[in-house]
């Protein structure tokens, strides 16, 4: 029997173990008229038969009680059931011995025991009812697997985790919360997440998000949260619910990314772009074959192009070829010797012909230190 991920089951499997033939054959027989059970040969040694449910009488639980015993010690915690078939006159063998077979075997092997002569319904139900007790343990199972899984990928991701109830309590953070906003979890567990509240965001932004999550949406939106220390950070966050069993919200799951460096590299970006837009002097920054990746308007004036005309570009595509020519050699010169190179050159642009120019090409590196092009500024 396999749980599916979509609640579905396959066909219980039902291992037939009766001495008698008659009774064998009545058992063989029912089991194939049951759509819902599919046969395993009872020729099939016990230590190794794929079964969900073991139907034996009183001879093969003497012959194989040791085998059925330690197959359902090693299937634990999900339970692997046999029901036993007892003719009426042999109940009694339940109290031999001061109950110790019954203590010692029937009920650690045995999880059912009926008396025969039974009718086919009974057989049908008290069937059904131990294969429904190894459907949940396997249910069971398979959702502690999960949660472990879950558990393990969310302490090992770089991001925070926390999860709350539904009024929004928190019952669990990751190791990446508690590094993240300094809240150790003793700390963060029963406290809301306005435990994070900066004080930055309105309380539009909170009805909104509330209202998202409450009816069953997915909210995905930047946040300006505070540290234990009482340092800002800016987080990218998705909170997510989950259902329970009434299809409303049981429980929501929050993931944050701290993206305050990528916030402050953007600001820091736009205050470059800024002070680059005030100056009259051609600025702009070039990448290693030399093509243009940032200009500014006084650049677009010189060569009479626009900044989306000039991206992509070198200076060959508005300057005469002879100063094109000296200024290769100096962007040349910036990428072997890494250090900042001035000069001076009289080019002839589109809008001025033959000005003198004083220009310093510097290294530009990349976030990890490689060398990715240089940044030239021109001056009259």
């Amino acid at each position: 029997m396999t749980v599916h991920p979509d609640g579905g089951d396959e066909d219980a499997a039902i291992f037939p173990l009766l001495s008698g033939e008659g009774n064998q054959r009545l058992l063989l027989d029912w089991i194939a008229d049951h759509e819902g059970y599919t046969l395993v040969d009872p020729e099939e040694p016990v230590a190794t038969a794929e079964f969900d449910c073991c139907v034996l009488d009183g001879p093969a639980l003497e012959t194989h009680a040791d085998t059925l015993l330690e197959r359902k010690r090693a299937a634990e915690p999900v339970l692997l059931p046999c029901l036993l078939l007892l003719p009426e006159a042999d109940l009694s063998v339940l109290d031999i011995d001061r109950g110790e077979i019954a203590d010692g075997v029937v009920f650690d092997t045995v999880d059912e025991v009926v008396s025969m002569p039974i009718k086919k319904v009974e057989l049908e139900w008290r069937t059904e009812a131990l294969l429904r007790l190894r459907r949940q343990s396997l249910e069971l199972v398979a959702g502690q697997r999960k949660l472990r899984q879950f558990k393990r990928a969310t302490e090992a991701a770089g991001h925070a985790v926390y999860i709350t109830d539904a009024e929004g309590r928190i019952e669990y953070v990751n190791p990446a919360f508690e590094e993240i906003t300094g809240y150790d979890e003793s700390e963060a567990l029963g406290e809301t997440p306005l435990l994070l509240d900066s004080g930055e965001m309105s309380e539009a932004y909170f009805d909104r998000l509330w209202e998202t999550i409450s009816n069953g949406d997915t909210w995905e939106e930047d946040i300006i949260n505070e540290r234990k220390n009482g340092e800002l950070y800016h987080a990218f966050q998705t909170i997510a619910p989950v259902d329970g069993e009434a299809d409303a919200p049981e429980k929501f799951v929050a993931i944050q990314s701290d993206i305050t460096q990528r916030v402050q590299a953007e600001k820091r970006l736009e205050l470059f772009r800024d002070i680059v837009e005030r100056i009259d002097d051609p600025i702009m920054l070039q990448d290693r074959a030399g093509e243009f990746r940032l200009v500014n308007e006084a650049l677009a004036e010189y060569a009479a192009m626009s900044r989306e005309e000039l991206l992509g570009e070198t200076e060959s595509a508005f300057m005469d070829d002879d100063s094109a020519a000296r200024i290769e050699e100096r962007k040349q010169q910036v990428l072997d010797e890494e250090r900042a190179v001035q000069y001076t050159i009289s080019p002839t642009f589109p809008t001025i012909d033959g000005e003198t120019f004083s220009t310093v090409r510097y290294p530009y590196y990349g976030e990890t230190g490689e060398l990715r092009g240089q940044s030239p500024s021109a001056g009259t």
